[in-house]
């Protein structure tokens, strides 16, 4: 069993089958004055990008990228893939920030450390112990007709028909690479949004795969453009 300081504390469970009690973590955005949580990266950056001015929050992004590293290193250390990675996979949490209404305690609370973040969705990860056949079959969708857009060039061109676990390892870095694209275009719903709405193609899974083939990176948007500048 993986176990780090990161890891989500187990709280219990029930005799029921299946059924297991674990802590809820999510980010609570009373302390900005809103009555309003979200539990994902995913749904972090899009409820900040539409409520807020996401460059207010730019202090975020650098803890994020670091827990997030931390993470999948601890879990390469390990000889585990995640093959799944995306911001709806990293979960948010603000609950360590004390329960204070001193707005003096809790600002430096804020500023030492204001967001955690946690890996979660194991489902298609692989340990070096079980090498897999099926790589191509992730669950990690978006945009439209269940489009893999974290996954890696070489899983959308079919170049790996027995991955090894080091394959797996570079995919997650790709898709690590696509989270912070997504951090720093937050207006964005998912990479390569542009470049497959400015597509006829009637298949964008099928330009999806010609991007990857020509080793393209994805746009960014014009919205936070200070944003990649600063940080």
């Amino acid at each position: 069993m993986l176990k780090d300081t990161e890891t989500t504390e187990f709280l219990g469970l029930c005799t029921e089958p299946y059924a297991i009690m674990m802590q809820y973590s999510c980010f609570n955005f009373a302390i900005f004055g809103a009555d309003s949580s979200v539990s994902s990266l995913a749904d972090f950056l899009q409820f900040v990008d539409t409520e807020y001015n996401f460059l207010s929050f730019s202090e975020v992004l650098p803890v994020c990228v670091k827990d997030i590293v931390t993470g999948l290193d601890y879990l390469h250390s390990h000889n585990v893939a995640h093959r799944d990675l995306k911001p709806g996979n990293i979960l948010v949490c603000n609950q360590h920030l004390p329960n204070s209404s001193d707005d003096t305690v809790l600002g430096k609370a804020y500023q030492a450390c204001p967001i955690v973040c946690r890996l979660s969705d194991f489902g298609l990860s692989r340990s070096v112990d079980v090498q897999t056949k099926s790589v191509l079959t992730s669950k990690t969708t978006s945009i439209s007709c269940g489009m893999p857009v974290y996954m890696a060039p070489e899983i959308h061109l079919n170049q790996l028909v027995m991955a090894g676990q080091e394959d797996l390892r570079r995919a997650d870095m790709w898709s690590l690479g696509l989270v912070m694209h997504a951090m720093l275009n937050p207006d964005l719903c998912s990479p390569y949004r542009t470049e497959l709405m400015q597509t006829a193609s009637v298949d964008p899974q099928v330009e999806l795969r010609n991007i990857m083939a020509k080793r393209q990176l994805p746009q960014h948007s014009s919205k936070y453009e200070q944003l990649r500048i600063s940080t």
